[in-house]
């Protein structure tokens, strides 16, 4: 199936824009909005082939057949959803859909870990050919040969993919959908933050099972709550794996000890190797386009890295959208004055 190419012409004042709206439209529901659309940030690439020059961060994503393909189950209608609300946004603004995708990713990341400042450009041209195989590094990989493909035609290390993954499932309210990954139904983590995501990992006590897709994941139960590791978490923690089953990939124990040092550090020190390396991912496949950087004039000297997260992140407050937050606390102080109001 083929697309005519997009021209892109769009300004920073168009991306400032467009990150104000994409700061509303999470803010409307985060805890189902932000962790799709930074899975969806990585799907949208995930297959990118740097022999063809095929795959990569083009939009291909909202389109059949990989729209449906089965690796995208669940992330699929979130990115034809977010599309269709930045083209209702800005009608006369061509924003391309590998630039909305890849953005949306980075304006989610920075929503979750205020402190974060991510890189990135624009410029993503549209997508033009679905008919290349979808292959992707799925949640069972065990060993870093079945990795080595996928992060040679990245360009990152298992070091970078083990901090890429402590991130992104460091996110409070991440989970997987048994129906939609094959792995579930269970949060990767009760806290935001994916220093303390490494650090649960190396410490708790986990339990190996099959679930009802017949795929392995790891279970641990942490104040009554059930915590979940996929087998491409835990290949990180070859020591962690030799405690479980006595089979580690020793391979990948650089990459475990790369994870263990930020345990003893201030969290902004992984966060900051975290932005780095995603800003690195949300790049893949781009070097033959001619993108722009996008200046970002946010700042972050004024966040607050120790807040309770959990419960801001859930109230939608975010560091520019302090109006959100703020009339979300309005309106559920309205709403319990009301209900002491009637029960007198």
């Amino acid at each position: 199936m083929l697309f005519l190419p997009l021209v892109a012409c769009q300004t920073q004042q168009d991306f400032a824009s467009l990150r104000s709206e994409l700061e509303l439209y999470i803010a409307e529901n985060p805890v189902e909005v932000a962790p799709p659309l930074v899975r969806m940030s990585f799907h949208d690439l995930f297959n990118f082939d740097p022999n063809t020059n095929q795959g990569g961060p083009r939009g291909c994503l909202a389109v059949d057949p990989i729209l449906t393909d089965v690796e995208n189950a669940g992330v699929g209608n979130d990115t034809v959803n977010l599309i269709a609300f930045v083209k209702d946004k800005f009608p006369n603004t061509p924003f391309s859909a590998g630039d909305i995708i890849s953005f949306a990713g980075k304006v989610a990341m920075e929503t979750i870990y205020p402190c974060m400042k991510i890189e990135w450009s624009y410029g993503r041209s549209e997508c033009t050919n679905t008919s290349y195989p979808l292959v992707s590094p799925g949640g069972n990989i065990s060993t870093l040969a079945e990795f080595q493909p996928f992060l040679t035609n990245y360009g990152l290390s298992a070091s970078e993919m083990a901090i890429l993954t402590a991130g992104s499932h460091g996110i409070a309210t991440a989970a997987a959908a048994l129906e939609n990954t094959g792995f579930g139904n269970f949060d990767f983590a009760a806290v935001n933050s994916g220093k303390d995501w490494i650090e649960r990992t190396l410490t708790a006590d986990w339990t190996i099972e099959t679930n009802e897709k017949n795929n392995t994941q790891y279970t641990t139960n942490l104040n009554g709550q059930t915590i979940m590791r996929l087998p491409s978490d835990m290949v990180f923690f070859p020591s962690v794996l030799e405690k479980i089953k006595g089979q580690p990939d020793q391979k990948l124990m650089s990459a475990q000890e790369t994870l263990r040092t930020y345990v003893s550090k201030d969290r902004q020190v992984f966060d900051q190797d975290f932005a780095r390396v995603f800003a690195k991912m949300l790049a893949i496949g781009t070097k033959t386009e001619k993108l722009t950087p996008y200046v970002d004039e946010r700042t972050t000297s004024q966040c607050v890295d120790e807040f309770p997260y959990p419960l801001l992140y859930l109230a939608g407050w975010n560091t520019k959208n302090a109006v959100a937050f703020a009339a979300t606390v309005v309106s559920a102080l309205l709403g319990l004055a009301g209900l002491i109001y009637t029960s007198q």
